[in-house]
């Protein structure tokens, strides 16, 4: 039989496979839409082995100053903050289009029963063409884009707008081990009245087949505990208050140990610290989201958070998930593992996107503290289960 590393080399074949065969390989030449500097020719080693970005230019080409541990002295702090996280799936090229454009809007809708709209996108399997077809509406509405800057099939990105400001030192730790390329993609960033804050997005090792299952849980639970590690040391080095580590950490409970276990401690699971609310549990559900055919359901995505002192500055006050429709009558031919065609209705992903609502602790803010920044300058250019798929 083959070893590890030819089993891989091969799942990454099929997979390359899957994209010509798809038409994305005619597009594979559209230059890269990159509406902020980070990109590979940009990257620098740090000290510790990781990659670093440069410094995010301001408008008159200066490098963003900043503050490192507060924020403007007597400002009011921001109440509230929303995470919005979403593998946005890679495979089917020919449904890209519809489905950005509703990862799109979802990326600007206001969190479900409130007004303020995401702050921060984290976005896992991100390709080329899914890039290019995302980049006018984020931009729009006001985000700047920060990607992985070493890159393979498809890869991590995190954007963010107001009120997050300063973002800096954008930063890629590439896992000591991984079989598939993965890492964390890091920022630092400021919440306004109570300091900076370090935002990480994932994609921890995937599911392949039963048959690499123990080797593949092993590196995903190696992977969230060095994450954890990494994000203390940024907290420490850029003087923050708090660690947001979010994405597809592919987390299967049936084999997975227990993510505090690995993490240490000070870290809280999002929709553990918010209550467990049962309709925002299965980010990948094959009963809920019609168009995968099968009954497996996970929480695949999460996020975590971790703060440095015993008086939390920050609490997680919801979770909720988005992208839990059919987008209006569109469907999606789907090819079935006995090699027949089933037309399905078509979803933003495979995945749910999973939505999170930071609040600053209300024993340090004011009751009348503003939830959000108003949107419009939010959107201101300057400112027993059955055998799981492979995912």
């Amino acid at each position: 039989g083959m070893d590890l590393a030819a089993q891989l080399a091969a799942a990454r074949r099929q997979a390359a496979a899957r994209f010509a065969n798809a038409g994305l390989a005619e597009n594979s030449g559209r230059a890269p839409v990159r509406p902020t500097p980070y990109g590979e020719d940009q990257a620098i080693p740090c000290e510790d082995g990781d990659v670093r970005a440069q410094e995010p230019l301001s408008r008159s080409g200066e490098v963003n100053a900043g503050s490192c541990v507060d924020g403007r002295v007597g400002e009011q702090p921001l109440r509230s903050l929303s995470v919005l996280s979403y593998n946005v799936w890679f495979e089917y090229p020919n449904t890209y289009a519809p489905r950005m454009q509703a990862v799109g809007r979802l990326a600007d809708a206001p969190f479900p029963g409130h007004d303020d709209r995401p702050a921060v996108l984290a976005l896992q399997e991100l390709t080329l063409p899914q890039m290019a077809l995302l980049t006018p509406a984020l931009s729009k509405a006001g985000y700047e884009l920060h990607q992985q800057p070493a890159r393979g099939d498809y890869w991590c990105a995190l954007a963010t707008r107001a009120p997050l400001r300063n973002v800096q030192g954008v930063r890629w730790h590439a896992f000591t081990r991984s079989m598939m390329d993965r890492g964390l993609l890091m920022i630092s960033a400021e919440w306004p009245g109570l300091g900076r804050v370090v935002v990480a997005c994932t994609h921890l090792e995937s599911f392949v087949g039963e048959d690499m299952r123990r080797q593949v849980d092993a590196e995903r639970e190696r992977q969230l505990g060095e994450a954890s590690g990494v994000l203390k040391r940024e907290v420490s080095r850029t003087g923050s208050v708090a660690a947001i580590l979010v994405g597809d950490t592919n987390w299967d409970e049936r084999s997975n140990r227990d993510p505090h276990a690995l993490l240490g401690e000070g870290w809280a699971d999002a929709w553990s610290a918010s209550g467990k609310v049962k309709s925002a549990e299965f980010t990948y559900d094959g009963r809920a989201n019609k168009m995968l055919s099968h009954s497996f359901r996970s929480r695949l995505d999460r996020l975590f958070l971790w703060q440095p002192t015993a008086m939390r500055t920050l609490i997680v006050e919801e979770t909720k998930l988005v992208g839990t429709a059919q987008l209006g009558s569109c469907t999606i031919d789907k090819c079935t593992r006995a090699g027949t065609v089933r037309r399905l209705p078509l979803f933003p992903s495979d995945h749910f996107g999973l939505c999170v609502r930071l609040a600053a602790n209300p024993e340090l803010v004011p009751a009348h503290a503003p939830s959000t920044l108003p949107h419009a300058l939010a959107s201101n250019h300057t400112g027993t289960q059955p055998p799981r798929p492979a995912l």
